[in-house]
């Protein structure tokens, strides 16, 4: 209930201060966004069960799925940051004017899958009241920023209130993570964030193309996390397993082994 009023309040708020004009173009953003955060979060929320039946190893399994969300998703979210235009061209030359809006909501999506594994890891320990806390923290300060930034930015002023809970419910989150001496290993979740957002930051600034910047973005990442180890061949399965078929991964890998062994020993 909490997290709704606290990702809805913001349409309505918009809705009644700037007009329907302005509000769809905000919907559309987050409708962008909310398909790249359900990416990530299918494989958090198919963690929940499990980590309620499990009866060690639940921190463990908790970082991993938390990590290998963010490798998968991250690249693609910087990407969208970056040429934010690009998918709001393809439904219309009046939705460009979004850009602004999809770009910030788009640097929310690391934060959000973190709270979200996390949050799920302390509904396995039986935590209630501490995850009502982290839910009223995060959403809390986003709707009491809706309506003054709305009236001074509109759709981005709605859009920098959502980034705001999110990454207040960041800082609550890590937090609790030191309270149930939980360590879910923030310097890899900074190195998988860190490099597609020097890239981000090196094609905006320099202006290049989306048709290069884009699949730099969407690939350069992957072959970092491999050389550097945050990604191992154990990792690469299940994300390959989360994206396709066993048996057509299976017969790809027989084609790309000698690539991956490279990048990966």
């Amino acid at each position: 209930m909490i997290t709704v009023s606290g990702q809805q309040l913001g349409v309505l708020t918009l809705f009644g201060v700037r007009g329907a004009s302005e509000t769809g173009l905000y919907y559309v953003s987050f409708a962008i966004m909310g398909v790249m955060m359900g990416i990530g979060g299918s494989i958090l929320g198919l963690m929940m069960p499990v980590l309620s039946g499990m009866e060690d190893g639940r921190k463990r399994a908790c970082w991993r799925a938390i990590k290998i969300s963010l490798v998968l998703v991250t690249p693609v979210a910087f990407t969208l940051a970056t040429y934010p235009e690009v998918p709001l061209g393809l439904l219309g030359r009046e939705y460009v004017d979004a850009a602004p809006i999809l770009m910030l909501l788009a640097l929310t999506i690391p934060a959000t899958l973190i709270v979200t594994g996390v949050t799920s890891l302390i509904y396995a320990y039986g935590m209630y009241m501490t995850i009502l806390i982290l839910g009223l923290v995060g959403n809390l300060s986003r709707i009491g920023a809706y309506i003054p930034l709305s009236y001074l930015m509109g759709g981005v002023g709605v859009a920098l209130s959502y980034a705001l809970g999110a990454y207040t419910g960041l800082i609550a989150v890590i937090i609790v993570c030191r309270r149930i001496r939980f360590n879910p290993g923030f310097k890899e979740a900074l190195l998988v964030t860190i490099f597609p957002l020097c890239l981000a930051l090196v094609s905006h600034l320099l202006g290049i193309s989306w048709l290069v910047g884009a699949p730099l973005l969407l690939f350069l990442p992957y072959i970092i996390y491999l050389k550097m180890g945050i990604l191992g061949r154990k990792d690469l399965r299940e994300l390959a397993y989360a994206l396709a078929p066993r048996q057509t991964v299976n017969e790809i890998y027989q084609y790309l082994r000698p690539i991956i062994d490279w990048l990966i020993d």
